[in-house]
């Protein structure tokens, strides 16, 4: 049977985990087990914060977590590093999931948001043709929606030369998830 890692940057909702991996003592992720469809995958979460630093900084989107590093850039901009251990990470993932809070009443840097994607994604760590699922979740049915196609836009992600899909979600029930899973399964070479 095969085996798949996948890589979830962000997370607006909380898995059940079944395992800690790879760096405990530094607090950036955990992992868990699927089988869907007859197909065994793995996710491993990494985690930009602590539950406890998320809580306390809900409102600073901005703030700089323990996955990046920036660099400042001659002309000016800023770019965004992953650090090593993330970067081993990505090295093994087959496909990825970005997490994006997709609430219409709350305030998104999606340029910064895009550099981070950019980093993860960086051709230097792996084949540049594993799939991008964005997970366009919102907390409940009751909250707005920013629609899939303006995050879309938004992140930037015609600009990225691989299959990608924006997945509408829900965190309160998952509705959706699956079908990102599913064509995240159905786009992973090997």
């Amino acid at each position: 049977m095969n085996q798949n890692t996948f890589f979830i940057k962000n997370r607006c909702f909380d898995l059940y985990t079944v395992f800690i991996f790879i760096f405990p003592l530094i607090g950036i992720g955990s992992g868990v087990t699927f089988n869907l469809n007859g197909q065994n995958f793995n996710i491993q979460t990494l985690y930009s914060k602590t539950r406890k630093e998320r809580q306390r900084d809900k409102a600073d989107t901005n703030s700089i977590n323990k996955m990046f590093y920036e660099v400042s850039n001659m002309d000016g901009t800023t770019q965004y590093k992953l650090i090593e251990h993330v970067q081993n990470v990505c090295r093994l993932a087959d496909g990825f999931i970005y997490v994006a809070d997709a609430e219409d009443h709350k305030r998104h840097n999606r340029q910064i948001e895009f550099a981070r994607i950019s980093a993860m994604l960086d051709p230097t760590l792996g084949p540049s043709g594993r799939p991008l699922l964005v997970l366009s979740c919102i907390s409940c049915a009751s909250k707005k929606r920013i629609p899939c196609v303006y995050l879309a836009h938004k992140l930037q992600l015609n600009l990225l030369d691989r299959p990608w899909m924006v997945q509408d979600i829900e965190a309160a029930t998952l509705v959706g998830l699956l079908d990102g899973i599913q064509w995240l399964l159905e786009h992973v070479k090997h």
